[in-house]
């Protein structure tokens, strides 16, 4: 096997950072942040954004080029650093983190699709009520 086939090439990694942008709502901040604030303090958030994943990048390269025989991401980077414990609970704070994540995705999506279609709109009734949802609709069992 060669050693260089379970490396990402750069358009792979491009396409990674572009698909996480998009998915973590890129397109709605804009929106929310431009009622909460103004040009210069939005200007100077996403400076401040941009210098603190720059940081986490350039750790990143560092500790790969550093310990490239480390393949296990931030896991194992944690426990080679500072042991068992700590890898440990870096990858149960990821794995948690990544979770959240995902829900707010759902959100965002759910309330755009819900902005769109009205049976995916916010209901008093609870989502199973009655049969409104799609799921329950083609899901029953009458």
């Amino acid at each position: 096997m060669a050693a260089d086939s379970k490396q990402l090439k750069l358009g792979a990694l491009v396409a990674l950072v572009v698909g996480s942008m998009i998915g973590g709502g890129i397109f709605s901040l804009p929106q929310n942040m431009a009622a909460s604030a103004s040009a210069g303090a939005i200007l100077i958030g996403w400076a401040i954004t941009a210098i603190g994943m720059l940081t986490l990048a350039f750790v990143f390269q560092s500790l790969a080029n550093r310990k490239p025989e480390l393949d296990a991401g931030v896991y194992a980077y944690a426990k080679a650093g500072f042991g068992d414990y700590m890898g440990f609970s870096s990858a149960w704070g990821y794995w948690i983190s990544a979770w959240i994540g995902n829900v707010s995705y759902f959100v965002l999506l759910f309330s755009t699709l819900g902005s769109v279609d009205v049976s995916f709109a916010a209901a008093p009734e609870p989502v199973f009520a009655r049969g409104k949802a799609r799921g329950a609709k083609f899901g029953h069992s009458k």
